[in-house]
């Protein structure tokens, strides 16, 4: 992605919502062509690169939106900032999973995977955190493409075709956390988006 950036109507920090999205035709068209192949039952992954505020957040939210709407995935677009391992990154995807499934019917069927791992949190327990003790951290860190199989099983057909997941800011994660992102390639009906600031 490129822009001037004394022109660029993006603010580092704050998405653009999605009702005022405009432009990007070109990136949006090649992310969500992978989307229409992830629904077809092909993994692929798909990244954004480019300075910072050049709208690359606002860029993953939108094709996130679309991704669901046109394509029936289930979209998780997960922040990463800070993260710096592949333990960090597989919390915050499931977290992500946890909060966007739980006000849905798919809950009743991938709710169970969670388990004891998921609490309520902030005013009126409207968000979950996704919290396994370490070692099971550890575990499904290890079989992340595992984990994710499981629950792409349990959708519905008439629900979700598979998932649209936006990994944004990946600048910290270690070589550990790439690692787990490759191995998603032996699986078919997601696609992950990576964003990442240009160095």
């Amino acid at each position: 992605m490129t822009s001037n950036p004394g022109t660029s109507p993006f603010t580092p920090g704050q998405p653009a919502p999605l009702e005022l999205f405009v432009g990007r035709r070109h990136e949006l068209h090649s992310l969500l062509g992978h989307a229409g192949e992830a629904a077809d039952g092909r993994l692929k992954v798909g990244f954004l690169t480019g300075d910072r505020g050049i709208g690359k957040t606002s860029l993953a939210r939108f094709a996130t939106f679309l991704a669901e709407r046109d394509h029936k995935l289930l979209g998780l677009h997960v922040i990463l900032g800070g993260a710096t391992c592949a333990d960090d990154m597989v919390q915050r995807v499931f977290e992500r999973l946890a909060n966007v499934a739980r006000e849905r019917p798919l809950w009743d069927r991938i709710g169970q995977l969670f388990g004891d791992r998921i609490r309520n949190v902030g005013a009126f327990g409207l968000q979950v955190e996704f919290r396994p003790k370490p070692e099971d951290l550890d575990s499904i860190t290890d079989s992340f493409d595992q984990a994710l199989r499981s629950v792409i099983e349990r959708f519905g057909e008439d629900e979700h075709r598979g998932l649209f997941i936006v990994l944004d800011d990946v600048n910290g994660l270690a070589a550990s956390a790439t690692y787990r992102i490759g191995r998603l390639t032996r699986q078919g009906r997601s696609i992950v988006a990576l964003s990442k600031r240009s160095e």
